[in-house]
């Protein structure tokens, strides 16, 4: 680990929302990871994704969506994720969104500029993207 990441991770606040990740991750059925290409250096994430995924004895698929251009990424995920049950689609993330999912947007008032915005991706959706 980067010792600029150690020095952060001593942030109570930066550590409190890395167990929150790793919490989510390990309780989830299904992981969807969207535009991330695993860059080889950023070992922090793989460390939080495998051990979430070792912890998670009920997930049932792990698919990841992201542009790759030359078969890199893919490469880099298949050296990674040591599931049965994983898929890769190299695409576009604005392509992925418009087809699959539904959009919430959360205002704190009427009229106000959204403060969050939320999706629900259909799972119907989600499977035709990848076949």
């Amino acid at each position: 680990m980067a010792w600029t990441l150690r020095t952060h991770l001593s942030n109570p606040g930066i550590r409190n929302v890395w167990a929150k990740a790793h919490g989510l991750l390990t309780d989830a059925n299904h992981i969807r990871v969207l535009g991330y290409s695993l860059p080889e250096g950023d070992n922090y994430i793989k460390y939080l994704l495998r051990s979430a995924v070792a912890d998670n004895k009920q997930l049932k698929s792990f698919d990841v969506v992201c542009l790759d251009r030359d078969g890199s990424v893919q490469k880099r995920y298949e050296r990674f994720v040591t599931l049965p049950q994983w898929r890769f689609r190299s695409g576009d993330i604005t392509d992925y969104l418009d087809r699959c999912a539904t959009w919430d947007e959360f205002r704190k008032a009427e009229g106000e500029t959204p403060a969050a915005y939320t999706f629900v991706c259909r799972p119907d959706k989600h499977d035709e993207f990848f076949s």
